[in-house]
């Protein structure tokens, strides 16, 4: 038998999906039934991706990668993973990877190694070229100016060669907070990477140190990332109210009349403000925002295996907070 009512929602949604968007907000709720500032539950999986000898020890197809002298146009790549992460996000799933090259220090800043990242969707996405190199280079900033990684934790030896963290965030299946879970990747992703301990040879070249052992990255902060949608709640003829919705789904994504992305840190400093274009919001939406993301700060905090105790296995951030739980209890 047909479901007319299904049928009938499906093809409302399908032919008219901001009426249906505004039939579920009017009833306070959502599509996917979350309430406006629930957000999904994130896992975070570390190591999914098998471990090279690199990050274990130090291997042979390093030493041999690096065998040649250093040069700024052909840096000596350290083939393997050197550490991975897979982020889940409701139905979202991001993959992210390390790998290590061995390259020459800028002339400005010769005590210094170099972070690169590649974010890159599925053969089948139909997100542009733009959004992939706008995320890479959004990624890539909010790494070094929020100080995840300390660029001359990098070097090897000043002015003649440094690591290269090459980053490589891959978008398996995007049901919206692509963002926030490729960030959560990345540093999830970095801190399981550890530096084998090398040395220069007479010839200047690059060799492993054998029987010592390889040192951890040490990762200075965490980074918490939360994307919220403004949406024009409206009932009847006039102008409606503004609701704020937390960890857009891709539906949403292209509904809302804006979205605020806010980055802070483990200490809960903002590092940066995101807002790609839509409609003008208010100076108390976005400090809501922040508010929002800040609370969120101590869960993905430990999904993403960044506490005292360092990487877990496995981590996920449920949707409601501490302070959301008392208030069930009682």
């Amino acid at each position: 038998d047909i479901d007319i009512e299904m049928l009938t929602a499906a093809a409302v949604a399908a032919l008219e999906p901001d009426a249906h968007l505004q039939h579920f907000l009017n009833a306070g709720l959502r599509v996917d039934g979350r309430g406006f500032r629930s957000v999904r539950a994130m896992g975070v999986s570390h190591e999914p991706l098998a471990m090279s000898s690199l990050s274990r020890s130090g291997s042979a197809a390093v030493d041999a990668a690096a065998a040649a002298p250093p040069a700024a146009d052909a840096a000596p790549t350290a083939d393997g993973v050197a550490g991975s992460a897979l982020v889940s996000l409701g139905a979202t799933r991001v993959l992210a990877s390390i790998s290590l090259q061995v390259g020459v220090p800028d002339l400005a800043a010769p005590a210094d190694g170099d972070v690169e990242v590649a974010v890159k969707f599925a053969p089948f996405s139909k997100q542009p070229a733009e959004r992939a190199t706008a995320l890479s280079e959004t990624f890539r900033d909010l790494l070094l100016r929020g100080r995840v990684v300390s660029l001359p934790d990098l070097c090897i030896e000043e002015r003649r060669c440094a690591w290269k963290l090459c980053v490589a965030v891959l978008v398996l299946n995007d049901d919206g907070g692509v963002f926030d879970a490729g960030l959560v990747a990345a540093v999830a992703a970095l801190s399981g990477v550890s530096l084998p301990a090398t040395m220069l040879d007479d010839e200047g070249v690059v060799k492993l140190v054998r029987g010592q052992p390889s040192v951890r990255l040490p990762l200075r902060t965490s980074l918490v990332p939360l994307t919220c949608g403004v949406a024009v709640q409206r009932s009847g003829g006039g102008g409606g109210e503004v609701a704020l919705l937390a960890d857009l789904n891709s539906a949403e994504e292209g509904l809302v009349a804006a979205a605020i992305t806010v980055v802070s840190d483990g200490d809960g400093k903002i590092c940066g403000v995101f807002k790609p274009g839509g409609r003008a919001v208010a100076q108390t939406v976005v400090e809501e925002c922040i508010a929002l993301c800040v609370e969120r700060g101590g869960l993905l905090k430990l999904a993403a295996g960044l506490g005292a105790d360092g990487p877990t296995a496995e981590g996920k951030a449920g949707s409601d907070s501490p302070a959301k739980k008392k208030r069930r209890k009682k």
